[in-house]
């Protein structure tokens, strides 16, 4: 129990630090080449892809 409970806080740590690491990868680059409807929506669909990927992981 105190394994998998330290495993889903493990995952929860890096899976944040993934997805502020790589949302600021993707700002950078949008930033540099697109409008900010563009960059609005690409956040939205990168979000949801977050969220989609994280619900997977949970019920793993």
């Amino acid at each position: 129990m105190w394994l998998t409970e330290g495993a889903n806080c493990t995952s929860n740590f890096f899976l944040s630090w993934f997805h502020v690491l790589s949302e600021g990868i993707i700002f950078t680059v949008l930033l540099s080449d697109y409008s900010t409807r563009e960059i609005l929506s690409t956040h939205v669909m990168f979000h949801l892809h977050i969220y989609l990927f994280s619900i997977a992981v949970l019920f793993m």
